[in-house]
């Protein structure tokens, strides 16, 4: 009979959890003595660097923003209001390029050289480079 010599790599963890030092069961309390859950996403993105093919990883924690490239942070970013989501975004003569748009090849490594960090929230539109 055949065997199979598998490995289980455990649950995942998202980067950006680590460097915040919390998760989506962190509990805070608010001013009038309610809790509440800080809801947290992460977004996972292929690159490749030196040649190594790497996750980038957006992490959203609340009001809270990290950027996190093959398990180490790039950057922390922290807003007045609840992120309700981040993404990559290019703007190029106000349409994105032909090469965005092609999923099969769409790694960081390959974008142009202007991409964007876009978060967007409840009444606001944040845009870093």
């Amino acid at each position: 009979a055949p065997t199979c010599a598998c490995r289980e790599l455990g649950r995942f963890e998202p980067s950006g959890r680590r460097w915040l030092s919390g998760s989506a069961t962190t509990v805070e309390s608010s001013e009038q003595g309610a809790t509440r859950h800080v809801s947290e996403s992460y977004f996972l993105y292929p690159s490749q660097r030196d040649s190594w093919s790497i996750e980038e990883e957006l992490y959203i924690s609340d009001r809270k923003v990290t950027w996190s490239s093959g398990s180490r942070p790039v950057k922390n970013f922290s807003f007045e209001a609840p992120v309700l989501q981040a993404v990559w975004c290019s703007f190029q003569g106000g349409r994105m390029e032909d090469e965005m748009m092609d999923r099969q090849s769409n790694t960081l490594d390959q974008l142009p050289e202007n991409v964007y960090l876009c978060v967007l929230m409840k009444n606001e539109l944040a845009v870093h480079s």
